[in-house]
C-alpha cells in the first residue's frame, strides 16, 4: 500500500466531519496478504509478541492467506502515516507480499 499523508489527512476530516470523535482511542485494523501461509504465520507471532495487538489469519478464496492485525490505539493523520510507511518496511523482513492497508471500527 502506498502510503500518501495527504489522503489521511483528508479521510481524517472526513470522519471529523461524520462526526467520528477522533479523540479517543478506536479499534484499527491493518491487513497482510501473501501466497504462503509461512510467511504470515511468522508475521503473525512478531504481532503477538506485542502485548496490544490481537491477530486473525484466514485464507482468502485464491489461496492467499490474509493477517489482520488489531490494536485499540488513538491514530491521528501523521501517526497512522508513519505505521503505514513501517509496516510497507516491515513486509519485506518477513518477504509478505502486500501490506493491504487498514480501516477503523468507528
Amino acid at each position: 500500500m502506498e502510503a500518501i499523508k495527504e489522503n489521511l489527512i483528508t479521510i481524517f476530516q472526513q470522519m471529523k466531519n461524520d462526526g467520528v470523535n477522533l479523540n479517543e482511542d478506536k479499534q484499527w485494523n491493518f491487513f497482510f496478504i501473501d501466497s504462503k501461509h509461512k510467511n504470515i504465520e511468522k508475521m503473525e507471532k512478531w504481532f503477538q509478541e506485542r502485548e496490544s495487538f490481537f491477530t486473525e489469519v484466514y485464507q482468502l478464496e485464491d489461496d492467499y492467506w490474509c493477517l489482520k492485525a488489531s490494536i485499540v490505539k488513538l491514530f491521528n493523520a501523521e501517526s497512522l502515516h508513519a505505521e503505514n510507511i513501517f509496516y510497507n518496511k516491515l513486509i519485506k523482513s518477513f518477504n509478505v507480499e502486500l501490506y493491504d492497508g487498514w480501516d477503523v471500527d468507528v
